[in-house]
């Protein structure tokens, strides 16, 4: 599956129930495009992640540096505002599930100040904080940065840490760690499929049965900006957007 436009520049994309939703900077717009839609968004963003929330709604997420001002927004898709907050900075992974809008920051926001310190929040749609990873979990692997943030049936993963874990948290809170091979830390990206983890290293795709002795193996080449999906990887080139599936 690809997808091409004539828009100036390929934001992010996100793949949905089969149907992919992409976000462009255009000269003088944002621009989404969804399910043979454009929606013109008068926002100015610097580094955005765009999610799909349901069958009518969508979240965008900006990276932001500094200062308290929204940079959150639940999108209808008629390109009306549901609902605004302030996520944090130095964003760095965003996913949506049943629980909420996980957002996960980079290492200057971990150690920084504000929400970005607690390294891994789940937001409410309306911008409510439901869980907290720093304040809400205990002899929990730590996170120093969460570039790398998946969900599945069985709940939310994410990885690296500073101890180099795969972790997850399950439905129903449960953290589990999964020490992992050298072959494939420092990894571009990672995604969860059937219970098995892929990670992308140097161009290399390893395929890793975690909770098993076994070791990674290699399953072949890929190029490009990967990042982990549900089924896959979304590989962004320029203004092309193509689902991998593993």
């Amino acid at each position: 599956m690809t997808m091409s436009g004539s828009h100036n520049r390929l934001l992010d994309a996100d793949l949905w129930s089969g149907t992919l939703i992409t976000l462009h900077q255009a000269d003088d717009a944002t621009i989404v495009t969804w399910r043979g839609e454009e929606i013109k968004l008068a926002l100015a963003l610097t580094d955005p992640f765009i999610r799909v929330m349901d069958e009518t709604t969508f979240v965008l997420v900006d990276f932001t540096r500094d200062d308290l001002r929204p940079n959150a927004w639940v999108v209808r898709a008629d390109g009306s505002i549901e609902t605004s907050f302030h996520a944090g900075t130095f964003i760095a992974s965003i996913v949506v599930d049943e629980s909420g809008i996980w957002v996960g920051y980079g290492d200057e926001g971990i150690f920084g100040e504000g929400i970005s310190t607690e390294a891994l929040v789940c937001f409410s749609r309306s911008g409510y904080v439901l869980f907290r990873y720093n304040h809400d979990t205990r002899k929990a692997p730590i996170i120093v940065d969460c570039e790398h943030l998946v969900t599945t049936e069985s709940g939310v993963w994410f990885f690296p840490s500073l101890e180099r874990e795969l972790t997850q948290i399950d439905r129903n809170g449960r953290i589990v760690a999964y020490r992992t091979p050298k072959i494939i830390c420092d990894s571009e990206a990672m995604t969860i499929v059937d219970e098995i983890a892929y990670f992308v290293r140097g161009g290399e795709l390893y395929r890793w049965t975690f909770g098993r002795r076994e070791k990674p193996i290699r399953c072949g080449r890929v190029t490009g900006d990967l990042r982990g999906c549900t089924g896959g990887f979304l590989q962004i080139n320029g203004t092309d957007v193509t689902f991998l599936r593993v």
